[in-house]
């Protein structure tokens, strides 16, 4: 009903007699539900996704350092469709999904389908090959993008601060001397290191960028709701690439290649040294595992820990 009664407002074009709405079908994930409807009418069709959010009432969470604001879980329906917004008009229709609604009451929001699949369920071809390209450019244009919310870690001091909350934390779980040798490697590897930071996606990842035909490429699920280093998308990208990778040792080489593109069209907007972008990626790094371990400890969880304690190593003994 929702959708019939607001259609004639997102799309006038489309004839309001004998509007009606067909359902395509859905998922669900930790945490979501999307659902793709269609708009049908005389004046011919649209197509758009409806996402709700779940309440989480957990605590696992508490207690433990993160990336995140506190309460970004909590508003992150409300984050997400400003940040759609904000992208739509700074980037157009063929770099962005058009938002269309957010329904507070229900947790969600609503968009118009954006013709493409995301990154990780993408062929490797030629164009795809341009479009990663594209979205590593795109990257850069969202990071110079203006936000109003708070500045973080916004200097060497204060991610280092961050680095010893993880590394202190992790320690006192399991590996202790793993994790003083991550602290000591950064302090050491970090020196002369330059924090810039822009509006900030939050969690850049092969499923998040989707990829449709002529090289079209769009961020989703970011939220921009603050100041970060931008050299933190970047490695969560990176890692979360390569992790995938390492769960997935018969396809390795696409996923590394896949980041290498990405920070092709991204260094050709904004210089990023290794340097900088390798001490991220030990940061997200930890920020993951921190958050593993708030898990339920199921097989997928003990796979993920030890995906990233091979990248942790990689990164620590100097191997790319």
């Amino acid at each position: 009903r929702y959708l019939v009664a607001h259609a004639g407002d997102w799309y006038p074009d489309l004839e309001p007699e004998g509007l009606r709405v067909e359902s395509l079908g859905g998922r669900d994930r930790k945490g979501v539900s999307v659902q793709r409807w269609r708009v049908v009418s005389g004046g011919g069709d649209r197509e758009l996704y409806v996402k709700q959010y779940h309440r989480d009432d957990s605590t696992s969470a508490r207690g433990r350092p993160a990336l995140g604001l506190p309460d970004d879980r909590e508003h992150k329906p409300e984050c997400e469709y400003q940040g759609l917004v904000a992208l739509f008009e700074a980037l157009g229709p063929d770099r962005a999904v058009r938002p269309l609604d957010h329904i507070d009451s229900g947790r969600g929001l609503i968009m118009e389908a954006f013709p493409g699949t995301p990154l990780r369920d993408q062929p490797g071809h030629e164009d795809v090959a341009s479009a990663v390209v594209e979205g590593g450019r795109s990257l850069a244009r969202l990071h110079r993008m203006a936000c109003a919310g708070p500045t973080r870690r916004a200097s060497l001091d204060a991610v280092t601060e961050s680095v010893d909350r993880f590394t202190a934390h992790l320690a006192g779980q399991r590996r202790r001397r793993f994790y003083e040798r991550v602290a000591h490697w950064w302090s050491e590897r970090a020196q002369g290191v330059q924090v810039e930071v822009g509006a900030g996606h939050g969690d850049c990842s092969a499923r998040n960028l989707l990829v449709g035909p002529g090289r079209r490429v769009a961020w989703i699920d970011g939220l921009l709701r603050s100041r970060v280093p931008v050299a933190e998308d970047l490695a969560t990208f990176t890692t979360t690439t390569r992790v995938t990778a390492g769960l997935q040792p018969l396809k390795r080489s696409r996923p590394l290649s896949l980041v290498d593109l990405l920070l092709e069209g991204y260094r050709e907007q904004h210089v990023v040294s290794q340097q900088v972008l390798t001490c991220f990626e030990a940061l997200v790094l930890l920020d993951r595992q921190a958050s593993i371990l708030t898990g339920r400890g199921g097989a997928r969880d003990r796979l993920l820990l030890l995906a990233t304690d091979r990248e942790l190593s990689r990164l620590v003994r100097g191997h790319r």
